[in-house]
């Protein structure tokens, strides 16, 4: 039986579950295959491969993933603005090959002919916005081929509030905050000029946690971030300062 999981309220689990996802004009399929199955449905190979799919859609090579943590609640029917694009091609019911390269117009969950919005705040290359069901779903971009510096995947500059830092194993439970504007304002900024590499980053989990931008209009951004390397998610580079910031952050709680 085909199994797949669904975003739910903790943001953290695609961050285990696609980290080998590079973009959708290049990317294999962002899911994971199982073994065969004995009672093979795949007459011709004799395998019948299930795909764990993430809740992701896909434009102008922009691969964007479903924030949960964020809702209709948090105002974005009253800034939706005009519509983007339209969904072409549900994979999670019509793509068995875990080796399909995902194209413009693919989306995991979505049905085709799912309108997809911008938002009036924001860049369409950081969020979109579908409209389901007359409920409105929040997508975030996760890999963009084109990226080559922090800004380009996070449009967040003079929008945060705060940083959060919470723990990697539930991606929920806070254990520091960051709250002075200096550092806030630092750390923002060393993210959005931080070099993003197209190589599939290696996020450690022992030395991993999530940092979260809560910004000045009710909703959040989540990203996981290594603090031995360097690198908050996506493959953004930040500098050692950045890292520093964090675990001085961590250290005082401990």
């Amino acid at each position: 039986m085909k199994s797949k999981v669904i975003l739910a309220c903790i943001v953290a689990l695609s961050f285990c579950l696609v980290l080998a996802l590079i973009g959708c004009s290049s990317s294999t399929a962002p899911g994971t295959a199982t073994p065969p199955h004995e009672d093979s449905e795949n007459v011709q190979t004799g395998v019948d491969v299930c795909i764990d799919w993430v809740d992701f859609i896909c434009f102008n090579n922009i691969t964007y993933l479903r924030n949960t943590m964020v809702s209709e609640s948090d105002g974005l029917q009253q800034r939706l603005g005009s519509e983007y694009a339209v969904v072409t091609f549900n994979v999670e019911q019509n793509v068995k090959e875990p080796g399909y390269s995902i194209k413009h117009g693919d989306a995991a969950f979505l049905q085709a002919g799912t309108a997809i919005y911008t938002l009036s705040d924001y860049s369409p290359s950081f969020r979109l916005v579908a409209l389901v069901h007359n409920q409105l779903l929040l997508y975030e971009a996760d890999t963009n081929p084109n990226a080559e510096y922090g800004r380009d995947l996070l449009d967040i500059a003079d929008k945060v509030e705060y940083i959060g830092i919470n723990s990697i194993q539930d991606g929920v439970t806070e254990i520091a905050k960051i709250e002075s504007p200096e550092k806030v304002a630092a750390l923002v900024d060393m993210a959005l000029e931080a070099p993003v590499t197209l190589m599939s980053p290696n996020y450690n989990p022992s030395s991993s946690y999530i940092v979260v931008f809560q910004l000045n209009d009710g909703t959040s951004v989540s990203r996981a971030f290594d603090i031995q390397a360097g690198l908050l998610k996506r493959g953004i580079q930040v500098p050692n300062e950045f890292s520093d910031i964090i675990r001085n952050a961590i250290e005082v709680l401990e």
